[in-house]
C-alpha cells in the first residue's frame, strides 16, 4: 500500500527512506579546510556546508582526528541545514603536536601513584593550559 507523497517503486530504484530522511551521498568532501591558531597551537579543521546555517561543533573523543566523524555523515548534516565544523584534536592528524612533554605511561604512572600516595604532583600541561588552547 502507498502512502501520500511516497513515489511508488515504479517511479524511483532508491528505497523507501520514511519521511524527513535524505538520501546518502555518493562522495561527499569538505566545504572549507584551515588551521585554527591561538598562537602557540593550530587546531587543524574542515567544514562541510553554508556558514549562514546554525553551527554544529564536532568533537571527537581525546587522540582521535577528524575523520573518527564519517564524510558522508558531515555531509548528511550540512544536506539538514547545519553548518558542520570538525577538528583534529592537538597532538593528532594535522594539528599541532607537543613533544616536549613527557607522554610516555611510565611518566603518567608514576605521577598516579604519587597521588594515590597523598603527594603533591607537578603536571607540565594542565586543565587551565587546555582551556587556553
Amino acid at each position: 500500500m502507498l502512502r501520500p507523497n511516497h513515489p511508488s517503486e515504479a517511479e524511483s530504484n532508491l528505497p523507501s527512506l520514511g519521511e524527513g530522511l535524505v538520501p546518502p551521498l555518493r562522495h561527499a568532501e569538505p566545504t572549507s579546510t584551515g588551521m585554527a591558531s591561538n598562537g602557540a597551537i593550530d587546531l587543524y579543521y574542515e567544514t562541510f556546508g553554508d556558514p549562514t546555517d546554525p553551527p554544529v561543533l564536532l568533537i571527537m573523543g581525546l587522540g582521535t582526528q577528524l575523520i573518527g566523524w564519517h564524510d558522508d555523515f558531515c555531509a548528511g548534516l550540512a544536506q539538514r541545514g547545519l553548518y558542520v565544523i570538525r577538528f583534529d584534536n592537538r597532538d593528532v592528524g594535522w594539528s599541532t603536536k607537543l613533544t616536549d612533554l613527557d607522554g610516555s605511561f611510565a611518566g603518567f604512572l608514576s605521577k598516579g601513584l604519587q597521588l594515590l600516595a597523598g603527594l603533591s604532583v607537578t603536571v607540565p600541561y594542565s586543565i587551565a593550559d587546555m582551556a587556553d588552547d
